[in-house]
């Protein structure tokens, strides 16, 4: 079992941002020792797909494209996820989304909206912002005397004064075509930074909170400021397109080298309880499982699929119900519901005990009628007692091609 990280690659334009997020990562499992060939790199594209050896991996925001198990659909069983700057864009979450999120509570979230999502299903959460604010402070020998303009807004040009902008530099965020140097590229525009830059203006979020850590002067100014930046203002100030007549132009360089501290002592701490928590688990896991496999079934369930299959096809209409509410009664009715639309459950029969059964309420069966159409599938968990039953309904009245003993001889005993 090993721990892993995340790459943002695209084929079309890539976002450094995304990047310098690894990279962060990047700089922590230094901090811990991990070997950069102990840890497994993997694709932003492939987290559901991934198939290899168990791993535990650091979730720093993901923005999820839609997937129809929502972010349980999107990581791979292979994956033990650490949530610790999580964010969501949606108003909702999905009931099986909080029940795994609920799994690896306490969640992270990057902003104070994914924050209070997540609490209001009752999942523990907290505000964790961005992990770039663990990057380090510059060089105190670092003299910068140049101005970078990344990705500003058009509408801030106006408001910046002339001097600022007779030594300064346009930058853009992202970069075209699919690259095998993408944290190549972002080290050497963020070193530019380190070494040159007096003051950076940006829009972007992992332009400006990387800079502030470092203790660059950072004017950070959108037109609009979205939930994912509510949380910036505790260390640095943004300005929304109302505010930009305000800025300040000599921004101070803000320092909070005790925040990193503790942002770097959590995630260590939390990727590691959850290694150490699940390695000799999935160690044992891993065992069992790298093997040459034979054609299994699933006892009891393969003899209903193809008692089923055999007798209707998947548009037929019929009614049935069942004797017995047992787990093989469980898989008929759910298998059935799920491959034939057109046939109705009516009735479950028990005399043993009286509980609820998807949804209905076993009755006795001196409630059956007789010369019914509706077809009766037996499921008692014992052959012998599955033709004791049979007699029986035969015994009312009812007609013997209706009845199904579902078979049980596989089921292990």
């Amino acid at each position: 079992m090993k721990y892993a990280n995340i790459v943002y690659n695209s084929s079309l334009k890539n976002n450094l941002g995304d990047t310098i997020l690894t990279m962060a990562m990047d700089n922590i499992y230094r901090k811990m020792g991990i070997p950069e060939e102990d840890i497994i790199i993997l694709s932003v594209h492939e987290l559901s797909e991934y198939n290899g050896e168990y791993i535990v991996l650091p979730i720093n925001t993901i923005s999820i494209n839609y997937f129809e198990g929502g972010v349980e659909g999107y990581l791979s069983p292979k994956i033990i996820p650490v949530f610790l700057n999580y964010l969501r864009k949606n108003t909702y979450l999905k009931e099986n989304e909080v029940s795994y999120l609920n799994r690896y509570a306490p969640i992270g979230c990057r902003d104070e909206y994914t924050m209070e999502l997540l609490r209001k299903y009752g999942i523990a959460a907290y505000l964790n912002g961005c992990i770039t604010v663990t990057y380090p402070l510059r060089s105190e020998n670092a003299v910068g005397n140049k101005v970078f303009l990344v990705d500003i807004e058009q509408e801030l040009l106006e408001y910046i004064p002339k001097e600022i902008l007779l030594n300064s530099e346009v930058m853009e965020q992202h970069v075209e075509g699919n690259l095998s140097n993408l944290k190549e590229i972002t080290k050497e525009r963020y070193d530019r930074f380190l070494n040159e830059a007096s003051l950076v203006i940006t829009s972007r979020l992992h332009v400006a909170i990387p800079c502030v850590a470092a203790g660059i002067p950072v004017v950070f100014a959108k037109n609009e400021i979205s939930t994912r930046f509510s949380w910036v203002e505790k260390i640095c100030d943004i300005y929304n397109r109302s505010e930009y007549e305000k800025i300040n132009w000599s921004p101070n360089v803000t320092e909070f080298e005790e925040l990193k501290k503790q942002v770097e002592i959590n995630v260590i701490t939390r990727l590691t309880d959850a290694m150490n928590k699940n390695k000799t688990a999935y160690q044992i896991s891993a065992f069992y499982e790298d093997r040459i496999k034979q054609n299994y079934i699933l006892d009891g369930f393969t003899s209903i699929k193809e008692q089923v299959d055999i007798k209707w096809n998947k548009d037929e209409s019929f009614k049935y119900s069942v004797f017995c509410a047992t787990n093989s009664a469980d898989n008929l009715v759910s298998y059935i519901s799920e491959n034939y639309p057109n046939a109705l459950f009516e009735d479950i029969y028990d005399n043993k005990r009286s509980i609820l059964f998807k949804g209905k309420y076993t009755k006795k069966s001196d409630s059956i009628i007789p010369y019914s159409d509706n077809v009766i599938f037996v499921c008692a968990n014992v052959a012998a007692t599955n033709e004791l039953i049979k007699q029986q309904i035969k015994e009312i009245g009812y007609n013997e091609d209706n009845i199904v003993l579902i078979q049980v001889d596989s089921i292990a005993k």
